[in-house]
């Protein structure tokens, strides 16, 4: 008899109100701190290797949809110091254009 695995990964339980909590919650105790979220962990050795560490957390988030989500509840509530970085995929190719601030 097989088990099914009901463990979820970490970026399945990340969303807009696990990130604001986070950054509130880090802005307490680092003022200057800016927050980059990303599709996926894998996204973040590259982002490391190109944005500063000292000043900056990168947010594995699970998917683009997550990221862009994300970032406009973010962006409503006017949260500061927060980007997001999304691949293209085939965007361009289909002529779907971002409008989202901070993307």
């Amino acid at each position: 008899m097989k088990m099914k695995n009901n463990h979820k990964k970490l970026t399945d339980c990340i969303d807009a109100d696990y990130v604001r909590n986070q950054i509130w919650f880090t802005r307490k105790r680092i003022k200057r701190r800016a927050f980059v979220l990303v599709e996926g962990t894998n996204d973040i050795g590259f982002y490391k290797s190109v944005i500063s560490k000292d000043n900056t957390e990168i947010i594995p988030m699970g998917n683009k949809t997550k990221v862009i989500d994300t970032i406009k509840v973010l962006n409503a509530g006017n949260v500061k110091g927060v980007i997001a970085i999304v691949d293209s995929d085939y965007d361009r190719l289909l002529g779907i254009e971002m409008e989202e601030k901070n993307v």
